[in-house]
């Protein structure tokens, strides 16, 4: 796996090396400095994304990677591991397996909202309960949480449970 992705890295001309984290192994990239945020370089994602399907292809490897934020400095290299700790664990915006710590919603009552389904999901919840709880019309809360996950709460809430049953 390791020297699958170096040598994908290196094809797009991106410095990487791997880092035992914990029980993780922890892919440190160098992007280039114009990217803001990880989830805009767009040319490494796709080298990613390529290099988890030929894994799956090839030997059967599932991959689910949290993509943190952003460290420049050494010191903030744990930051942005725990960062794509908590990627790793949310519903993905666009990619199963490539989830970004940047794409976590921002607005509270969702946040609160996607709490609340992660506590509830093997129950009977439905949207306008979960609405009620954040004291929200169901209307608008369709309509924020399409916006903040990218998802409909139906939507959402399936793929909350696959991953849990994963």
């Amino acid at each position: 796996v390791q020297q699958t992705f170096l040598k994908a890295m290196n094809l797009i001309g991106c410095e990487a090396s791997f880092v035992p984290f914990h029980k993780h192994a922890a892919l440190l990239l160098t992007i280039p400095s114009e990217i803001a945020t990880p989830s805009f370089w767009k040319v490494g994602e796709e080298a990613i994304l390529q290099t988890i399907e030929y894994l799956k292809e090839k030997y059967g490897i599932q991959l689910y990677i949290g993509v943190g934020s952003l460290a420049r400095e050494p010191l903030h290299l744990r930051d942005s591991y725990e960062n794509a700790k908590i990627a790793r664990r949310i519903v993905a915006k666009h990619h199963l397996s490539l989830r970004y710590y940047d794409e976590i919603p921002t607005n509270i009552s969702v946040q609160k909202s996607i709490d609340y389904i992660e506590l509830h999901f093997a129950e009977g919840i439905s949207m306008n309960e979960v609405a009620a709880t954040i004291n929200f019309s169901p209307t608008y809360f369709s309509r924020l949480f399409k916006k903040e996950t990218g998802h409909s709460f139906v939507s959402y809430l399936t793929l909350v449970r696959i991953l849990r049953s994963i």
